[in-house]
């Protein structure tokens, strides 16, 4: 009797453990343009609309800015790291379910020189975009020897969606490009998956 309970109990948590992990891996994952507008307007500006789409941009002082595509059920189709107005840096693609379908280059968007200091130094601002993304491991090694491991993230003050860290480098060691190599690890929060991704960075023209 006693074999049969024990059993039974095992065959229960078995069920309750495929149940959590069907549910964890098939949930749905929408992003909304409600979503959007409520957390982060006035830094967003719908840039155009129409029956099947709705097109958001952030409002920014440059030509660097986020895109974002709702369909026509006001749910997100497209995000892109825009460069100039028709060239992106980074891409997301989503399907009816809000589920990633396609990713094209990398998520560390964009360094963003904040300020020179005593013309001795350089700060950054690093950009991550950041929905759905849980980051946990960091690593930026530069080719002057220097390796940044941020601590904290911040909110972007020029980005919706977009996650921040400063770091200094010396500027009297660069002797021409600065090259930075960076290692980024985060969570998928949509499938709960893990991801490594490796991007690596020239800067010349941008620090001289």
């Amino acid at each position: 009797m006693s074999n049969r309970i024990g059993t039974a109990a095992i065959i229960i948590i078995a069920v309750i453990v495929n149940i959590c992990c069907k549910e964890k891996k098939n949930r749905e994952c929408l992003y909304t343009l409600d979503n959007l507008l409520k957390n982060d307007s006035p830094r967003a500006v719908v840039v155009n609309s129409t029956d099947t789409l709705t097109e958001v941009r952030d409002l920014t002082k440059d030509n660097s800015s986020g895109l974002y595509v709702f369909d026509k059920n006001k749910n997100l189709k497209l995000y892109a790291f825009l460069r100039r107005d028709s060239v992106y840096k980074y891409l997301e693609e989503y399907d009816s379910k809000g589920q990633l379908i396609k990713k094209e280059g990398s998520p560390l968007i964009e360094y963003r020189i904040w300020k020179i200091d005593n013309n001795d130094s350089l700060l950054f601002n690093v950009s991550l975009f950041a929905l759905n993304k849980k980051y946990e491991d960091i690593k930026l090694v530069t080719n002057i020897g220097d390796t940044i491991r941020p601590v904290n993230l911040y909110k972007s003050p020029f980005y919706t969606n977009v996650k921040v860290f400063p770091f200094k480098v010396s500027k009297n060691k660069i002797a021409g490009s600065l090259i930075i190599y960076a290692q980024i690890s985060f969570e998928n929060l949509c499938t709960y998956k893990k991801e490594l991704v490796y991007d690596t960075t020239y800067l010349s023209d941008d620090i001289h």
